[in-house]
């Protein structure tokens, strides 16, 4: 460098120390005096000040014609100085940078350059980021001269940039990804940050939404609050709580169990910042190991508490365990004294050692054994009946390990079926059970040869359909049972015919139930001879036919003696009985009521007999007297009839067909239940009879003025159902009243 490039460029920058990079200090000293060799000395420290720094410094003029550049430009771009100065700045600057690099050196020139970052384009043609500080040179009375430009690097800044920020995606990523939760707090618990982990663990339906809503997480998120308060006092004396087991709860109110891990966090100063924290949901395991707790809980409490017998005993005959209900059984005061005393179980216990024999073959055999019934010795050496229901333990390899199983004492029921066996025989109905598939006998009792005449040692394995018995006479009435028992239903006191040792036809009444013997379908089948009873069945029935003639004559005789007094009244009963029997049918009442209905329909009036002639067939209205006169005819019917015997209260009907619901009738006033429904049928069926039918005193009214009545007194003269059965039947099924 020429010594006149040297005088030019310590000038230049000490102008550009006067107005840009020095410091109020060094612009004090430039204001002083200095002597020429102190000037001399500052050229020499910034030539080598700028050589050596690590930013490139390049001058131009104020054409921007690069006037000088440092040793570091040379080393950054892979030019040689030589190759640099003399040509514009523009040359170097990116493209897509000149435009902007122009209009920042015109601002410059007014004001200093801010850091900016523009793209310089390096000798192997790439561009490189550099950040661009500038500011203009000034002579001493303040002309602009030039520009000065200060450059550095940025590459390795934005690696660290970039760094840095896959650093924080990656911790970002971590944070929102993770398994288990991630949280921090306030010291006084409000939310800070909370990872979705941890938002989906506490009900939440994202992170923002749970940051938004807990304010309080002692409250909010602790089962019990005093669990935070305890881990606070932790923290703040060893700062850091690790893998402690705490319940939470969710904001749908369930709970889970988590493993928690808290940090105390410093802020600046010294001073708690905040808590942050991790979490593993356990509720899962928590809930099996509680489900096994109390399982083993709830198993221990049936073993020890129930009634029945609960045993573990080894093949070769040692207990393993018994609960209290077993050792009870065998008269022992707790398990392990049965335990202890058990040294030869075969002679001690069982009255017959070759039912242990079998239960240990058939347990090998099947693993299972359901209601293995066998004689045992109590303690004291008494004999009772037990019942064991048992299967088998093994290992991996599937060798026996121990049987387990449970015990019944079932004394009570050997007893039971030893009596009912004796009943059973004894009874003098014929009992027998037959196989359901074909009749195959399989055991009768008693009553069985006395009804039907054959040895039960005769017919024992025969079918009751078959030679010799020919039981059926009718081999669709045995199809029918079977039939009906298929379906399930029990088949109940049902007639039959059957034939009996002799081959005579007799008349019975059977039942039959299906049971299941040995898991074979049996008929347990009842059947009683009433063929005896049968014949005075018929023959009373004659003679209450007899009887039925004699009571109809009777009514008849009645009737007509009513109609010769008053034909009105006599064609008003027929048609009223008819139509009560019509609406008791429609109720679904039996057809013995329904007769009885009728029967008290056809003599309801049968009272006004004791009625003036000239009261029943006046043509105008009655006085209040004469109708007083007219009600009495209920009690006289009363009276004329209470003395008849008859199989329906035909008195007491024909006394109530005027009562009314609510007792507005006549003549007791009786209400609701109190009237018999019979007269209650009759009552309705006498009133539409008399509106839609003409009297002395008046003409017919019509059959809608007579339901019009009714209807409108529904409940309140007249009872419900009886009405909304007249109603059905004129409106729904076009009933017409008889004609006599």
């Amino acid at each position: 460098m020429s010594h006149t490039l040297n005088e030019k460029l310590s000038e230049s920058f000490i102008m550009s120390e006067r107005n840009l990079m020095v410091s109020q200090s060094s612009k004090d000293i430039c204001r002083r005096k200095l002597s020429r060799d102190a000037a001399d000395n500052i050229e020499d420290l910034y030539t080598n000040l700028v050589h050596t720094i690590s930013d490139v410094l390049i001058r131009t003029d104020m054409e921007g014609r690069i006037l000088f550049v440092n040793d570091h430009a040379s080393q950054l771009s892979g030019y040689q100085r030589d190759e640099i100065e003399g040509r514009n700045m523009l040359a170097f600057i990116s493209p897509d940078d000149r435009d902007r690099l122009i209009m920042n050196t015109f601002h410059m020139v007014e004001h200093s350059l801010g850091p900016q970052e523009y793209k310089i384009v390096i000798k192997d043609g790439n561009c490189v980021p550099f950040e661009v500080n500038g500011d203009v040179l000034r002579s001493s009375d303040g002309t602009p001269v030039g520009l000065v430009f200060v450059c550095r690097d940025v590459r390795e800044r934005e690696k660290v940039l970039e760094a840095l920020y896959e650093s924080k995606e990656r911790y970002r990523l971590l944070f929102e990804n993770a398994i288990e939760g991630i949280f921090q707090t306030t010291l006084n618990g409000q939310m800070l940050l909370v990872n979705s982990a941890m938002a989906r663990m506490l009900g939440y339906h994202s992170s923002q939404d749970a940051i938004n809503k807990i304010n309080d997480i002692g409250y909010q998120i602790y089962a019990n609050p005093e669990d935070r308060k305890e881990l606070m006092n932790s923290l703040f004396l060893v700062g850091k709580i690790t893998g402690k087991e705490v319940l939470l709860k969710r904001v749908d109110g369930d709970y889970l169990k988590v493993i928690l891990n808290l940090r105390l966090v410093h802020g600046t100063n010294g001073n708690n910042a905040f808590i942050e924290g991790s979490c593993i949901d356990i509720t899962e395991k928590w809930l099996a190991e509680e489900a096994l707790r109390t399982n083993e809980e709830k198993y221990r409490k049936i073993f020890e508490g129930a009634t029945g017998g609960i045993f573990q005993i080894t093949p070769n005959g040692r207990f393993l365990s018994i609960n209290p209900a077993f050792a009870k059984m065998f008269g022992y005061a707790s398990p392990q004294e049965m335990i202890n005393s058990a040294t030869d179980i075969e002679h001690q216990h069982y009255v017959n050692p070759r039912d242990r024999e079998e239960m240990v073959r058939l347990l090998r055999e099947n693993n299972t054994l359901e209601g293995f019934e066998m004689e045992v010795y109590h303690r004291d050496r008494r004999r009772f009946w037990i019942s064991f229901n048992v299967h088998t333990v093994c290992d991996d390899a599937g060798n026996i390990i121990y049987f387990e199983g449970t015990s019944a004492d079932i004394t009570k029921r050997k007893q039971a079926e030893e009596k009912f066996h004796k009943i059973y025989m004894m009874s003098p109905e014929c009992i027998a059970i037959t196989r359901l598939e074909d009749g195959l006998i399989r055991e009768a009792n008693k009553g069985f040869e006395d009804i039907i005449g054959w040895k039960r040692e005769a017919v024992i394995g025969t079918r009751s359909s078959e030679p010799p018995m020919n039981f059926w006479v009718k081999p669709a009435d045995r199809e029918r049972m079977i039939a009906d028992l298929n379906a399930g239903r029990d088949v109940m006191r049902r007639e039959v015919e059957f034939r009996n040792s002799e081959g005579v036809v007799r008349a019975g009444i059977y039942s039959a139930r299906s049971i299941s013997i040995n898991d074979e379908e049996n008929i347990i089948f009842i059947l009683q001879d009433v063929t005896d009873h049968k014949i005075m069945g018929e023959e009373l029935q004659r003679t209450i036919d007899s009887l039925r003639k004699a009571f109809s004559t009777t009514i008849n005789v009645m009737i007509t003696a009513l109609e010769m007094r008053d034909p009105y009244t006599a064609g008003h009963q027929k048609k009223s009985a008819a139509f009560a029997r019509a609406i008791a049918r429609e109720m679904g009442l039996s057809e013995n009521e329904i007769e009885g209905i009728h029967i008290a329909g056809i003599i309801h009036d049968i009272g006004k007999i004791s009625i003036p002639t000239e009261i029943l067939s006046k043509p105008t209205r009655l006085t209040q007297l004469e109708y007083s006169l007219l009600q009495e005819h209920s009690r006289c019917g009363y009276e004329m009839l209470k003395d008849v015997a008859s199989p329906w209260p035909l008195a007491q009907i024909v006394y109530q067909h005027h009562e009314r619901m609510n007792g507005s009738g006549y003549p007791r006033h009786l209400k609701g239940d109190d009237i018999l429904l019979e007269a209650r049928i009759l009552a309705v069926a006498d009133v539409v009879e008399a509106m839609a039918s003409h009297r002395p005193y008046r003409p017919a009214l019509g059959i809608d003025k007579a339901l019009e009545e009714i209807e409108r007194n529904r409940g309140l003269l007249y009872d419900v159902a009886v009405v909304d059965a007249c109603l059905r039947l004129f409106r729904e099924k076009d009933y017409l009243l008889a004609e006599v």
